[in-house]
């Protein structure tokens, strides 16, 4: 259900890159219109288990498979408190950004947290072109 191509590629950003109003863009590869991501700390994105709502279980299963975000380790002290999917060290969000020119749709997945006092990152996994 998900291109092969990662149109974004990943990274991990510091919370100031957002809140100075940096953004995550990339081209749709059929009409080439860009497609941007800004995110809102602590506001934007799902929680990735609501995923199966909008579309289908088939798709976080791809995701797991494809080891874009992956299963929490019940027994880890660590997970403790985190969702059910979770990219390093927290959950795994997601966005369905539609093209404006086009019908295509994207999946952003990424995750935001403070990791220890004073680092605070959002890990941002990529975005994928949404097959019917």
């Amino acid at each position: 259900m998900l291109s092969n191509t990662n149109l974004a590629g990943y990274a991990t950003f510091s919370f100031d890159y957002f809140l100075n109003g940096g953004f995550i863009a990339c081209t749709c590869p059929d009409c080439k219109s860009e497609i941007n991501l800004p995110i809102q700390i602590y506001h934007s994105g799902t929680l990735l288990e609501k995923l199966a709502d909008q579309y289908s279980m088939h798709l976080i299963d791809e995701l797991v498979e494809r080891n874009i975000v992956h299963l929490k380790d019940e027994d880890s002290r660590v997970h403790y408190g985190l969702e059910k999917y979770i990219l390093w060290n927290m959950d795994a969000r997601y966005e369905v950004i539609p093209c404006k020119a086009c019908s295509n749709e994207f999946l952003a997945v990424f995750g935001m947290a403070e990791l220890q006092p004073g680092r605070e990152e959002v890990q941002f996994k990529g975005i994928w072109k949404l097959n019917s």
